[in-house]
């Protein structure tokens, strides 16, 4: 199954972390405090994740979780770092952030079939992989209808961290359909995305992160370019 349709982004943060790291980044946020999961809310199995005393996101149920930003976000950067603790048996090809995502509803009745609530029940949109294997890292997919962009293999040979279960870091500089994403510090992808959906190439939507088992995130933070952009 690939990205449940629905929204947005999440993360994590020590307390001293965040202050050194938002004294080397200027303009950027956390996303996640590395305590609870306020500003987030989740699709699927929220019981499945867990914040541990270090400040990692993880999940090590084996059920699938998004977690989705709360707030609505149009262009950004977007950090973070990532490590599996053991390598997952499937393709991974949903596992990763999605960005420029939307809500799929679902609709759900009573008794008497008239309809009783309204639930965010999947995501649709890019989502940037971020599975263990080289030939699947960077690559952006779209859950819901089926493109990709694939990165320069010869870029992911030299970013990625040549310890498969060590910790990676990765940002998502979306401006409009430009996007760029970097492994630790490499270019890896610099295109103009070819969003399957005209409503999402501008616009605020979700960020949210598709949590598979035995994942750890980390240090996820944000630098909204939205406000400056339209100035």
């Amino acid at each position: 199954m690939c990205c449940t349709r629905a929204l947005p982004i999440v993360f994590i943060l020590f307390i001293f972390g965040l202050a050194s790291l938002d004294a080397a980044e200027p303009g950027f946020s956390p996303l996640f405090n590395g305590k609870d999961l306020k500003g987030w809310f989740t699709i699927g199995h929220r019981e499945a994740l867990a914040v541990t005393e270090t400040g990692d996101l993880v999940n090590d149920t084996g059920k699938s979780v998004f977690l989705v930003t709360e707030q609505d976000y149009s262009d950004f950067i977007l950090r973070f770092r990532v490590k599996y603790d053991k390598l997952p048996k499937d393709s991974g090809w949903d596992r990763g952030v999605l960005f420029r995502s939307k809500p799929i509803w679902s609709m759900y009745s009573g008794d008497d079939g008239k309809a009783v609530r309204k639930e965010m029940s999947n995501l649709e949109g890019p989502l940037m992989a971020t599975y263990p294997k080289p030939d699947m890292r960077g690559v952006i997919i779209w859950c819901g209808a089926g493109f990709k962009e694939k990165p320069d293999p010869q870029a992911i040979k030299v970013a990625l961290n040549p310890d498969p279960s060590g910790w990676n870091h990765y940002e998502i500089a979306v401006v409009g359909r430009k996007t760029v994403i970097r492994i630790n510090g490499v270019k890896v992808i610099d295109k103009h995305v070819k969003y399957d959906v005209e409503s999402i190439k501008w616009g605020f939507t979700k960020i949210a992160f598709r949590i598979g088992r035995k994942v750890r995130y980390r240090d996820i933070r944000i630098k909204d370019l939205t406000k400056t952009l339209r100035k």
